[in-house]
């Protein structure tokens, strides 16, 4: 029996202590941004949140009940934000631009504010940038492509002639490969939201 309480003990310290170092990292992070935005775009696209979680729990919200909403430490500047880290993106090699918003996109979900501005921008970005993204996605595995594109695409009322030009770049651009992978997720997203 002690040696169980001496494991619950040693287990409850090592939570208490990733909880502190999560919470430093996301203050860390929090400052960095703040500190960087309008001024050293290098530094605020290093620090900005490459993985979706990070990005929701900087920028996000949760409705905690009917009656309350928790909003994240940066709630209210995220639309600045997002505008931001896509006005400068010639300051950073296409390569890794392209990467932080693949990143970004896995395990994703739908959400208003913040979180479907940076979906709009990805959208534009795509039709700007259309080779390079489909290069850097090419090297990852189908299921990153897949949810890369079900970020894509995942909003309310999903109509695919929103995506039009995205679809026609996709069929015409090898063989139309990418576009099996687009139009799967496509379909995911169709059916999610025609239960709503």
């Amino acid at each position: 029996m002690a040696l169980v309480n001496k494991y619950k003990i040693t287990a409850g310290i090592l939570l208490i202590i990733a909880i502190c170092i999560c919470s430093c990292v996301r203050q860390s992070m929090q400052e960095t941004l703040t500190e960087n935005y309008n001024s050293d775009y290098c530094a605020f696209f290093e620090a900005f949140p490459s993985e979706y979680g990070q990005f929701v729990d900087m920028y996000g919200y949760v409705d905690v009940d009917d009656d309350s909403v928790w909003y994240a430490p940066l709630y209210g500047v995220g639309y600045e934000h997002v505008e931001y880290l896509f006005c400068h993106t010639d300051e950073v090699a296409d390569s890794a631009f392209v990467e932080k918003i693949i990143e970004l996109s896995q395990n994703s979900f739908w959400e208003a504010d913040a979180c479907e501005f940076l979906r709009n921008n990805v959208c534009r970005y795509i039709c700007g940038k259309f080779d390079i993204v489909m290069t850097e996605l090419q090297r990852k595995s189908r299921v990153e492509q897949f949810q890369f594109w079900y970020f894509v695409f995942n909003s309310p009322h999903p109509n695919k002639q929103n995506f039009s030009e995205m679809f026609d770049m996709l069929e015409r651009y090898d063989n139309g490969k990418e576009f099996v992978v687009a139009d799967s997720a496509w379909t995911v997203v169709e059916k999610e939201w025609a239960n709503e």
